[in-house]
């Protein structure tokens, strides 16, 4: 039996199918949900060269924090019990 079922988000339009089957399972099986979020930055920010600076990503870093802020939200509304797990 089922008892946990893990599907990835990542704050995109694409988790509204994701997260509509992981329900379904859920609710077949009477399983948990985890949520999986990782807040990857993008190439190109390590901090070398003149014109770079840290804001890149600070930037990437808080927009990964509204996101998951919102996963989280989007999880405890479901009628599953839910977590989230990742890295911002």
């Amino acid at each position: 039996m089922i008892k946990d079922v893990m599907v990835r988000l990542d704050g995109t339009s694409g988790d509204d199918a994701r997260l509509a089957a992981a329900t379904q399972i859920a609710q077949i099986f009477e399983s948990h949900i985890t949520g999986l979020f990782f807040n990857v930055v993008p190439d190109g920010f390590n901090g070398v060269g003149a014109n770079q600076t840290t804001k890149p990503p600070d930037a990437a870093k808080q927009a990964g924090d509204a996101t998951e802020t919102m996963l989280f939200q989007r999880l405890t509304q479901l009628q599953q019990p839910t977590n989230l797990r990742g890295s911002t």
